[in-house]
């Protein structure tokens, strides 16, 4: 590998490194997106009816217009469930035979020297569980932006919310 390489390897490893490191950090003060109102329409000639200021006798007093204020309620909830159950089971055994020695078993006294046995169990039983949930409950005072040809309105607000850091 020549030095050129090396080089482009070193750089292109700490520009790596240093894209990992980097940690987003919350801004309090972002300007909330500008919205426009239309303009109003001009009253026709000769007429001081405005169709942008006009109210009917059986309206609703309900957010309508683009620039009126709503308030959102939300409610989110979330459960997590986990379980898990294990069992392990295990047996060992060995055994040493007593030693023949030119053709004759070693002992002493009739009794052998070197037979042995070991043996052994061991065993494990083991249960977990975990349980989670969550819960957002508040209110949100948003903006209409736009009204849609349907009657839906388009709404714009924001809310910052820290749970746990």
């Amino acid at each position: 590998m020549n030095k050129i390489s090396k080089i482009i390897l070193l750089f292109g490893s700490v520009f790596v490194a240093a894209g990992c490191a980097s940690q987003r950090v919350a801004d309090e003060n972002l300007p909330l997106p500008d919205y426009r109102m239309p303009p109003p329409e001009a009253p026709a000639a000769g007429s001081l009816y405005s169709q942008s200021t006009s109210l009917q006798l059986f309206e609703d007093l309900r957010a309508s217009r683009v620039g009126d204020i709503i308030t959102v309620r939300l409610t989110e909830r979330t459960i997590a469930t986990k379980s898990s159950n294990t069992s392990t089971a295990k047996t060992t055994s060995a055994s040493l035979s007593n030693p023949t020695i030119l053709g004759r078993p070693t002992t002493r006294n009739g009794d052998p020297l070197f037979t042995g046995a070991l043996s052994g169990a061991q065993s494990f039983e083991g249960a977990g569980s975990s349980n989670q949930s969550n819960s957002l409950a508040g209110d949100i005072t948003v903006t209409v932006v736009d009204r849609l040809p349907n009657g839906n309105l388009v709404v714009q607000g924001e809310k910052w919310v820290t749970i746990n850091q």
